[in-house]
């Protein structure tokens, strides 16, 4: 597959069980498409390559691609299996790990006190938008994983201020999620994210700064877009479509 041809997107979509797809999402993020799950009803297709259509017509043309960019070079990586996990050529990293807390008003930084030391695979096995991502494991053996940008150059996407502000705005969500139970009672969770700063100056240029999360096991699912698409067949949406107006 052409991974590194952002011309070509590969657009997926999965039928039956939600959480035997990894593969084809994995194929859909590294063939720069997205991937959709679609209930076995007339109401499931349709919103599934409804949302495939609103984002091909979202990204139709080059202008509006980040990687058609020149301010905005990918990096040449090579992907790996799913599976990679199981593999054991990985980067012991000694890092400084921060946390973001925001109280409503201001993001506050909780910096440890102690260097953490994680493992982190040589190469990553899924792609997003400005991510690409690793297996991580801490000192516990805890999966998880790490994101780093998918960018080199000067530009903020490709910098450690650009990780920040993704952890930030986890910290901001977790925050809204936690008053959006209080008002209606529905289980809602945003993993807890922190921005890690290698120590060893020797570290590879990518894992120099970068994040880490709790690794949730299955299937990514988009509930609605920026497009104006929603995708209300799915199982928990009405919860999702109902966040996004309570933060809006």
């Amino acid at each position: 597959m052409e991974a590194n041809r952002p011309d070509v997107q590969w657009h997926c979509v999965g039928f039956g069980q939600l959480d035997a797809f990894v593969s084809l999402q994995q194929l859909a993020a590294l063939g720069h498409g997205t991937f959709q799950h679609s209930c076995l009803s007339l109401e499931g297709l349709r919103g599934a390559f409804s949302s495939i259509s609103s984002t091909v017509t979202e990204t139709r043309l080059p202008a509006t691609c980040l990687e058609a960019s020149s301010l905005h070079q990918l990096r040449q990586v090579t992907f790996e299996p799913f599976d990679g996990l199981k593999r054991k050529t990985s980067d012991v990293l000694h890092c400084r790990r921060i946390r973001y807390v925001f109280a409503g008003s201001h993001v506050q930084t909780e910096v440890e006190p102690d260097h953490v030391i994680v493992q982190c695979r040589q190469c990553p096995w899924m792609q997003g938008g400005m991510h690409l991502v690793f297996w991580l494991t801490d000192a516990a053996g805890t999966r998880m994983v790490a994101k780093a940008s998918r960018f080199t150059g000067g530009s903020e996407r490709s910098s450690a201020k650009g990780l920040a502000h993704y952890a930030e705005s986890l910290a901001v969500a977790a925050h809204f999620a936690s008053g959006f139970q209080a008002v209606c009672s529905r289980p809602l969770r945003f993993v807890q994210c922190h921005f890690y700063e290698a120590l060893d100056a020797s570290a590879p240029e990518i894992f120099q700064h970068f994040v880490g999360e709790e690794f949730i096991p299955g299937v990514i699912v988009k509930f609605n877009s920026n497009g104006g698409h929603a995708n209300l067949a799915q199982q928990g949406s009405d919860t999702a479509q109902a966040f996004s107006h309570f933060t809006y």
